[in-house]
């Protein structure tokens, strides 16, 4: 593109008349086929066109230039540089120039005292690149130039229309064909982009250095345009985000000038209206993004406690407890200051929840009990009454005081009645059926959770159906297997459609226990890391998922860690700390550790126990406990923990957990050496094992029987027995279970 009409000339005539073997190779912009339209495509000549780099490709440059980088470093390097080799030789010799890459062994690597010379983490483009692209722009004619830095204002992609607003008028078709033959700029085509038909900057780092080129002056008036044509743009309600930070930018822009404080004050309440349309959009992690930064800019104490209010709610929902229970405490002191105890008494209702959830429930209990004191006869306060009395009936359950949690959910359920008050009915609903089914009357339980399902579904009420929806998955795990698995799909579709990352949490943790049952286990990695890479910090509950799959890769023989519960271990919630001592017991048992797995999965039965007895989720722990127990020689401590579930009333007893009892009491009796007495069990346990679903486990008591049967010498009865666990252990993948068998089958064959 340098070349000037001569040298193109000849080379025109060299590739048209030369008659010897020769290659001639040229490289240019596309901006030479302004004056060389025909440029490249004679009979005797070929073009290229050198498209960006994938990320796979631009690794590979980078690895080749410098060893050693941080992943996160490589990363961001393979990112910034957008496809263009350039970009990251530029970046890297600029490390090098501050010492922070040295050649060492003929190669240039990460030096060791990197973190002193260079914040990794927030590279900047070097100079020598901004430099380069400036004379690039530079080079432009005018009306282009001033095209590309007003376009700069708008964003990485934008449309006609709002850059002939930032303008100021004018036609500026011509313009944009031209920058796009220059490949300066690019026009959306992708038929799945939202941005399809908009113009876009074909590289990031050339729109940075051109918005740099803007004097401040020029940079405030720009942004006021932009935020003048969106704000009246047809969707102007999703673009509040938009608008604000077109706001904030004219803001830092002239931060002395007379207006400073009213662009604050803007952009202030774009953010808030922003983070309340993106929650109601299901967005939550991004609504709290906006609320915490209008948070920042609020100067009002009215306004600030409302912001933190909202801002709470929408933490909770994006699985942020931690934020949730700081954001409602806040909210809370400044209502306070205000004199307006209904609404401090809202937001501490929401901060009690968000900590007794993170296992902080004493803490939580305490500040529910005060907000609800100061709320003592006064009037117009039954709102925040019935938040506050629900939260304190969690903290009663979550402490294992199940009978000092009803009376408070009876006076919720009051409450929500009178003030009609459907999200809270459904929500007191809820928590009373969980809490009767804890109390021994499953079907009471049930009835009334599918009540509070039918109320959410009657009026319509958004997300309101989820946390039914978790409990039924919970409550029918043991009971109905497939009406557990598909209640749990359901309502882990509506937690994430409506962002509801929390209450998606807890059906992930119980969804995947219907997989751990079900032989599904391919599908708990899925959920394991889906949770991972979703927006915010994992739940204790999306946390649980990973006890699934340690069950599972333990069956495969797979070694576990048994560390993702560890905070729990000395949690005030019950549930949470035997759920902690049975994942440390399944990684003990996944590294052969059988005194210390045995010793662990006992306390965890015995913890949960004396929780709520045999319901919840009693199986889980009870199963293994009694297994580890017989393994490990401890036939008293098999035979106690036996009786738990053989003693209790059998019409409570659900149908998984009776499978199970048949099984272990049949193993029981063959500890005490009368197989007689266990044969009869085992076949009762096969058939309602595969009645409930449980493939694994139903083959393992046909293993159990088969084992049982070889050894009194009926091995034409042991080997069909063997033989279909071997398949079922084979199609699960669960390769020492499948060896023991296959070890039977043949013994049986001979």
């Amino acid at each position: 593109q340098w070349a000037d009409d001569g040298l193109l000339d000849f080379l025109d005539h060299l590739v048209e008349t030369i008659r010897a073997p020769l290659f001639v190779l040229t490289m240019s912009r596309p901006v030479l086929l302004e004056r060389r339209p025909h440029w490249g495509t004679g009979r005797r000549v070929t073009s290229i066109y050198l498209e960006p780099l994938n990320d796979a490709a631009m690794g590979a440059v980078v690895d080749g230039l410098v060893g050693g980088l941080p992943d996160e470093v490589r990363t961001a390097l393979v990112e910034r540089a957008e496809g263009v080799p350039l970009y990251a030789v530029e970046t890297i010799r600029a490390l090098i120039d501050r010492d922070a890459v040295v050649p060492r062994d003929g190669r240039y690597v990460v030096a060791e005292d990197v973190a002193s010379r260079v914040d990794l983490s927030a590279l900047a483009a070097p100079a020598s690149l901004t430099a380069l692209i400036a004379a690039r722009l530079d080079s432009l004619p005018p009306a282009e130039r001033r095209a590309v830095q007003d376009a700069a204002v708008l964003g990485s992609a934008f449309t006609v229309e709002g850059l002939t607003a930032v303008a100021g008028g004018g036609d500026h078709t011509a313009v944009l064909d031209s920058l796009v033959r220059k490949e300066v700029l690019a026009i959306e085509a992708d038929p799945r982009s939202p941005e399809r038909g908009q113009y876009r900057f074909v590289q990031g780092l050339v729109r940075t250095v051109a918005y740099d080129t803007l004097g401040r002056r020029d940079r405030k008036l720009r942004h006021l345009a932009a935020a003048e044509f969106y704000a009246g743009a047809a969707d102007a309600d999703d673009l509040a985000g938009v608008v604000a930070s077109h706001y904030l930018s004219a803001h830092d822009a002239a931060p002395g000038d007379p207006d400073a404080d009213e662009l604050t004050s803007r952009a202030a309440t774009l953010l808030e209206r922003a983070g309340t349309r993106a929650a109601e959009l299901g967005s939550s992690t991004e609504g709290l993004r906006y609320l915490q930064r209008a948070l920042e800019l609020s100067t009002d104490t009215e306004s600030s406690a409302r912001i933190a209010s909202s801002a709470a709610t929408v933490a909770f929902a994006a699985g942020e407890l931690a934020a949730a229970a700081e954001l409602g405490k806040r909210s809370q002191a400044l209502w306070t200051e205000l004199g307006r105890l209904d609404l401090a008494g809202m937001a501490a209702g929401t901060a009690a929840t968000a900590m007794s959830m993170r296992g902080e429930v004493m803490e939580a209990q305490a500040l529910a009990e005060h907000a609800l004191a100061a709320l003592e006869g006064l009037t117009g306060t039954e709102a925040p009454t019935l938040l506050l009395i629900l939260a304190l009936s969690g903290c009663k359950n979550a402490l294992g005081q199940i009978e000092q949690a009803v009376p408070y959910l009876e006076r919720a359920l009051s409450l929500a009645e009178v003030l009609s008050d459907w999200p809270l009915l459904v929500r007191a609903l809820n928590h009373y059926g969980a809490t009767h089914v804890m109390r021994g009357r499953p079907t009471v339980g049930v009835a009334v959770i599918n009540a509070a399902l039918a109320i959410a579904r009657r009026e319509h009420l958004v997300a309101a159906d989820i946390m039914p929806l978790n409990n039924l998955t919970a409550l029918q795990l043991y009971r109905d297997l497939p009406a557990a698995r598909s209640a749990g799909e359901e309502g882990l579709a509506s937690a994430r459609r409506h962002g509801e990352r929390t209450l998606g949490g807890w059906l992930a943790c119980n969804l995947s226990f219907a997989m751990w049952f079900d032989g599904s286990w391919d599908d708990i990695d899925r959920l394991v890391e889906e949770g991972a890479a979703g927006t915010g910090a994992a739940t204790f509950h999306e946390d649980i998922t990973l006890l699934s799959q340690a069950l599972a890769r333990t069956a495969r023989g797979e070694a576990v860690h048994g560390e993702g519960l560890a905070a729990q271990l000395d949690a005030e919630d019950v549930s949470f700390r035997a759920m902690a001592e049975l994942e440390r017991g399944i990684a003990a048992l996944s590294q052969g550790r059988l005194e210390e797995a045995a010793e662990l999965t006992i306390k965890s039965a015995d913890t949960f126990f004396g929780f709520v007895g045999i319901e919840d989720d009693y199986p889980l722990f009870w199963i293994p406990a009694v297994e580890l127990a017989l393994e490990t020689g401890r036939l008293a401590e098999a035979q106690r923990l036996l009786a738990t579930v053989a003693d209790a009333p059998q019409a409570l007893v659900p149908p998984y957990l009776r499978a199970q009892l048949h099984r272990l009491r049949a193993l029981v009796a063959i500890a005490e050496q009368d197989d007689t007495a266990a044969e009869p069990d085992l076949v009762q346990a096969i058939e309602g094992l595969r009645s409930y679903g449980a493939p694994f486990y139903t083959a393992r008591a046909q293993l159990e029987l088969a084992e049982l049967l070889s050894r009194a010498g009926r091995s034409n009865e042991a080997r069909p027995q063997a033989e279909a666990a071997h398949e079922v252990f084979s199609r699960l993948r669960a390769t020492p279970w499948a060896e023991r068998a296959a070890a039977v089958a043949s013994l049986a064959a001979v």
